[in-house]
């Protein structure tokens, strides 16, 4: 199981980002696209709002997957550094609570 997410980073006249993800098992299962609720001050917490949601999402999926008895691996893909150095640090953040180590 793969998920990616992405957003646009402040690209609307109110400051709030659009943010995006999906996850492909075999093809495309389950995605979302929405404008988050805040403005983010950094793009950094704007890829991490929706890495946050994507992960709360694959976390749901692992254990519909596990009822069936099947287990698959689970990869994470996106395109901004610092908020996949924040994912790695292993301090408690707000946003990274849901990512099982």
């Amino acid at each position: 199981m793969e998920g990616f997410s992405d957003s646009d980073w402040g690209n609307n006249y109110d400051g709030r980002s659009f943010s995006g993800y999906g996850i492909n098992l075999g093809g495309l299962i389950c995605w979302k696209s929405k404008k988050q609720p805040i403005a983010a001050l950094f793009s950094t917490k704007s890829e991490l709002r929706s890495m946050s949601e994507l992960l709360q999402d694959l976390l749901w999926l692992e254990t519909l997957v596990k009822d069936f008895k099947i287990t698959v691996p689970i990869a994470v893909w996106c395109d901004n550094q610092g908020a996949i150095a924040l994912c790695k640090n292993p301090l408690y953040h707000h946003r990274t609570r849901h990512i099982n180590i």
